[in-house]
């Protein structure tokens, strides 16, 4: 089975959720990356049910150029959102934009005078031998390439910026940009292929293997990295709050244990908390703070393990020579809230041996 039709599905499934994004949260930039996935998606549609949609309007190799001409909407969208991101001069919007115009009109320009109207050619490579139907080839490509040198440049940017603030997303970036440098040789390839039909009127059939086996290959680095990149981080989220939820389990249950009064009311069933990683972390937090502020220990508390030996029991010290628990855990651990409690919650699961 081809897998183009699997990164067809990839592409759509990525620009329905980049549509939908844009219309909740709208924004010119993420106007942008919709519009220009769609055109993709439509491109690559068009590219694959070719003969379907000229049979159907009669036209021959109509889809072709459609195609054509949303792959280049498709580039220009992409240059904005590039541009968006990077905050581009205008001059160098509107030389997008025109270089865009451009390979458009040289691409109808083309279509009409190459002689390829009279059936839809399964490869426009091998199309008659004829100026025009060469620089309807090329044109596409050139532009295209164009394109991915600039989304090499930026993901290179981007992963340097984002592989300490952020790794998940930096590697979805990572995938935007191996689509970049993949697709310029593939371009190349498609090239050289379609120079070589054109200039010795014969065809080359080993070429036209390799480019269908490797054309798949940036469309869907390109559909995976654009499609994770808002849900990786999501994902490595989700993974710390289960991890931080774990780590303040002990003591949370003994506190809360000790101060079920302080357990805050379940306003989400038990499968929207599991499906909420970060709510059930945050509500330990908050029950754990909470009852740091109802117990008392010695003022005298020498260290964290000591705190939290004093947490787990029942007895209670005399009032005058206590303090809040969790004044005193501000004392001996001055960390950015919250990590004095995770401090003290690795020194409640830490081995007791040494303590007095």
């Amino acid at each position: 089975m081809s897998p183009a039709p699997l990164v067809l599905a990839g592409l759509i499934a990525a620009a329905a959720y980049r549509v939908v994004l844009a219309v909740r949260q709208p924004a010119p930039w993420r106007t942008a990356m919709a519009t220009a996935l769609t055109l993709l998606a439509f491109a690559s549609t068009m590219s694959l049910t070719a003969f379907h949609v000229d049979a159907a309007t009669g036209v021959a190799n109509g889809a072709n150029l459609a195609s054509r001409l949303a792959l280049i909407a498709a580039v220009v969208a992409a240059q904005t959102y590039l541009g968006d991101t990077r905050a581009e001069t205008r001059p160098a919007r509107h030389r997008h934009q025109t270089v865009g115009v451009l390979a458009g009109v040289a691409t109808i320009g083309a279509w009409v005078a190459a002689p390829i109207h009279e059936g839809t050619l399964e490869a426009l490579a091998n199309a008659p031998a004829h100026p025009a139907s060469l620089i309807y080839t090329l044109v596409l490509y050139l532009h295209t390439g164009w394109f991915l040198s600039g989304l090499t440049k930026y993901a290179h940017h981007e992963y340097a910026a984002l592989a300490r603030l952020d790794p998940p997303a930096a590697r979805a970036v990572l995938l935007i940009g191996a689509a970049g440098w993949t697709g310029i040789p593939v371009l190349a390839l498609f090239a050289l292929r379609a120079t070589l039909v054109q200039t010795t009127d014969r065809p080359w059939p080993e070429l036209d293997d390799l480019t269908t086996t490797v054309f798949p290959v940036p469309l869907a680095l390109f559909a995976a990295g654009v499609g994770l990149l808002p849900l990786l981080p999501v994902l490595q989220h989700r993974k710390e709050a289960r991890a931080l939820a774990r780590r303040v389990e002990a003591l949370w249950r003994e506190l809360i244990a000790q101060h079920p009064h302080l357990r805050l009311p379940r306003a989400h069933s038990r499968v929207l908390q599991t499906l909420a990683p970060r709510l059930v972390a945050r509500r330990r937090l908050i029950e754990i703070a909470d009852a740091l502020e109802e117990r008392r220990v010695p003022h005298a508390t020498a260290d964290l393990r000591e705190l939290a030996s004093y947490l787990t029991s029942t007895i209670s010290a005399a009032p005058g020579r206590t303090m809040i628990a969790k004044d005193v855990l501000s004392t001996l651990d001055t960390a950015p809230w919250p990590a004095p409690l995770l401090h003290l919650a690795d020194a409640m699961t830490a081995p007791k041996e040494g303590l007095t």
